[in-house]
């Protein structure tokens, strides 16, 4: 499972933009898929990174998050997750 992997391997993280009671939102980078890619070198999707973050302590809130919409690859942008 890649939520133990190594954040720092990542070239670029999701930096967070905004956190209210029921969203967050964060600048997701060019490159970052928003599905895992799979297999021993792929990179993780969005959604495991920021679960991750939660984890490192990088976003306040530890709860379930649920994407709101999604980006393609090479589209860098604000994606939101309801909390």
């Amino acid at each position: 499972d890649w939520e133990d992997g190594d954040l720092g391997a990542l070239p670029r993280l999701p930096r967070v933009l905004a956190e209210t009671e029921h969203l967050l939102c964060v600048d997701k980078p060019p490159g970052l898929p928003f599905h895992h890619d799979g297999g021993a070198g792929g990179l993780p999707g969005v959604p495991q990174v920021v679960r991750r973050m939660q984890r490192e302590g990088c976003i306040a809130y530890g709860g379930e998050l649920h994407s709101v919409h999604r980006l393609d690859r090479v589209t860098s942008g604000v994606m939101c997750f309801a909390k």
